[in-house]
């Protein structure tokens, strides 16, 4: 005859090792992970230089406009 601490017992026991065989995992296939090659500094140096050029030249392209049709 089982005493019914020894049933709990034994139930807890089961129960932690339920959860820590549904916590385990194995993932195949896993990469480590490496640092992106790209955009380097020096792409995105380039490219912001560049589309701030382009946008203050579209801005005062535009308030020249607004100025000749106010005048």
């Amino acid at each position: 005859f089982v005493s019914s601490a020894a049933l709990t017992k034994m139930k807890w026991e089961n129960m932690q090792e339920l959860e820590l065989a549904n916590s385990i995992h194995l993932v195949e296939g896993f990469t480590v992970y490496q640092k992106p090659k790209d955009p380097n500094l020096l792409t995105l140096v380039i490219l912001g230089f560049v589309f701030g050029l382009i946008s203050s030249i579209g801005l005062l392209t535009l308030k020249h406009l607004f100025n000749l049709a106010r005048s």
